[in-house]
């Protein structure tokens, strides 16, 4: 039996989440610095194409797997005794980076907002 092929949509939402799957574990492993977008991309199986048809920039795909988080949660998880050590050093990695961004300054301080 031949299996249904999927829409275009469909397709994408299955790149993104097995990007953002992959990121997580990439990012638990080896820090938000450690991890490349061309790395990510890789180990997920796509190309540096289909990341960039989703997100922006790395900054841009972390700061939606801590949404899906405080989303799951509604809180971040980082701060939770249960997180996994490599994930909470990740954002602990991904907020010394934003220091030295204004603009992922203003996403964290919103994000932070909206969570309390």
């Amino acid at each position: 039996m031949a299996q249904r092929r999927l829409s275009r949509e469909e397709a994408r939402q299955r790149t993104r989440q097995s990007i953002l799957q992959t990121s997580r574990e990439l990012f638990s492993q080896r820090g938000y610095r450690g991890a490349s977008i061309e790395e990510i991309a890789e180990t997920a199986g796509y190309s540096k194409g289909a990341f960039y048809s989703n997100w922006p920039s790395k900054e841009a795909l972390f700061l939606e797997l801590l949404d899906q988080e405080r989303t799951d949660s509604n809180i971040w998880n980082s701060g939770r005794a249960d997180t996994p050590a490599g994930w909470a050093l990740a954002t602990l990695d991904f907020f010394l980076e934003a220091v030295h961004s204004p603009q992922t300054r203003a996403a964290l301080a919103e994000r932070y907002q909206q969570a309390r």
